[in-house]
């Protein structure tokens, strides 16, 4: 009786062990379906999203290719919907997505909490008071658009006092902002980044300033041969994740998705959506210099080859030149019958000389 009980124990006990291996490998995938194997989240964090799927709510901007937009289908696309979309996949979850056509109502919703994330935005200091910032996921250039009326290369300082166009409440406007204290610009909002090329295109403002990416591809897309960059800028614009501070424990879990997703699948998604060939069309004059510069570096390699080829060329000649006479003289002497070995000068003026054993005594006074 004794020996069924301990059986039935033990029986009891392995029971028991593979429940707990069960429960602790599909625990995690029953509070978060769909999740991404590895991605470790903490119990509030998947507490949360499991009990907060009504405020995963996106705004976006319709017209801002290619960082995201508004496509012919209605859906959300772009840079940006495609990092979200990876998001989604590693969290389990999805996000109800809006189209705005205004930024500062966006932001506005952001602040407020109406919208939990932004998709591609920029950090800046007025942002950080109401907006978590994840790692950035892509960086680009900012330029400045012109029109190809306007020859050489284009500097703030060489727009002071002239029209230049930024979308309002944008990165761009804030760090134009900075340039006009310096030089005096005259900052003209506008709505959208079409609305400021359109004004650049028509002779309404002298330049639009905007990241490389976003100007390029709006430039190609909407077919305006007339403007080209004109100008680069000391700034890089980093796109990141904004997520509302009303809502700490989505943001964290982002970050961690973002962290986890394999570096060459969003290499993969920033070469599909960015090219940087795509740049309105260089200035006429720089190209023509930036072709003069190449060709003159070509051909000074290959002079000083050609210069480093001869003087090798010479040296070796040189060389042989100077085994072949010191080979003559040392037959030369090897072969004379008298041999001088050394000369003596005493005090009195006399000179010795050694010659085949035989002493030769002059006076030079």
């Amino acid at each position: 009786m004794c020996r069924k009980q301990r059986r039935a124990a033990r029986q009891s006990c392995r029971y028991r062990i593979w429940l707990v291996v069960i429960l602790t490998v599909f625990i995690p995938s029953i509070l978060l379906p769909g999740g991404s194997p590895g991605l470790e989240l903490s119990n509030e964090e998947i507490s949360w999203l499991r009990e907060n799927s009504d405020k995963l709510l996106l705004y976006y901007t319709e017209d801002f290719p290619p960082a995201g937009y508004r496509s012919e289908t209605g859906d959300f696309a772009g840079l940006g919907a495609d990092v979200l979309s990876l998001i989604e996949k590693e969290l389990g979850v999805s996000f109800k997505k809006t189209p705005f056509q205004n930024w500062n109502a966006q932001l506005d919703a952001l602040r407020t909490g109406r919208s939990a994330i932004a998709p591609t935005i920029v950090e800046t200091e007025e942002r950080r008071q109401y907006i978590f910032f994840t790692d950035p996921f892509a960086v680009v250039p900012v330029v400045i658009i012109t029109s190809k009326n306007t020859k050489g290369t284009v500097s703030f300082q060489s727009l002071a006092g002239k029209k230049v166009c930024a979308v309002s409440g944008s990165a761009p406007e804030k760090l134009l902002q900075g340039e006009s204290l310096l030089y005096g610009i005259e900052i003209v909002q506008v709505e959208s980044v079409q609305q400021g090329l359109e004004s650049v295109a028509f002779g309404e403002a002298s330049a639009f300033v905007e990241s490389l990416a976003v100007a390029s591809y709006m430039i190609e897309r909407l077919g305006y041969s007339n403007l080209r960059v004109g100008g680069e800028t000391n700034y890089r614009f980093e796109w990141k994740l904004g997520v509302s501070k009303e809502y700490p424990l989505l943001f964290s879990a982002i970050q961690k998705a973002l962290r986890h997703i394999p570096e060459s699948e969003l290499e993969t998604i920033r070469n599909r959506w960015i090219s940087f060939g795509r740049n309105g069309g260089l200035d006429p004059t720089l190209r023509l210099w930036i072709g003069f510069s190449i060709g003159f570096l070509i051909i000074l390699a290959i002079s000083l080859s050609v210069l480093s080829f001869l003087l090798k060329r010479r040296l070796t000649q040189k060389v042989a030149d100077l085994r072949k006479s010191e080979e003559k003289y040392r037959q030369t002497a090897d072969n004379s019958p008298a041999v001088v070995y050394q000369l003596r000068l005493d005090p009195e003026g006399y000179a010795s000389f050694l010659l085949n054993m035989c002493v030769v005594i002059t006076k030079t006074k």
